[in-house]
């Protein structure tokens, strides 16, 4: 006997109907870049590190680490962020 096959689920195609950025939504940050010296992250979920040198940020696809000099947090809510500083590598950890 044959399993039927389960339909794929219609919300990736209806929200391409509607024309809803991914990052919308399915929530994935998102990261601004303004030169080395600004950095906009939106739908974080907690900071984890917080240090001139280095900030590690959870997401849910994973962590991100930014490592330079002179780091600091501008400002902060729920949802987004604006780091500062001399920016010189960012790492993506899963």
């Amino acid at each position: 006997m044959r399993r039927k096959k389960k339909p794929n689920s219609p919300v990736p195609a209806l929200l391409s109907a509607m024309q809803i950025p991914a990052d919308l939504s399915y929530r994935e940050a998102v990261l601004t870049f303004f030169g080395g010296r600004e950095l906009y992250v939106e739908n974080y979920q907690k900071i984890l590190t917080y240090e001139p040198c280095c900030i590690r940020i959870l997401t849910r696809k994973g962590r991100v680490c930014i490592e330079g000099s002179r780091l600091t947090i501008a400002y902060y809510s729920g949802e987004e962020m604006k780091i500062t500083g001399q920016m010189q590598t960012i790492t993506f950890e899963p």
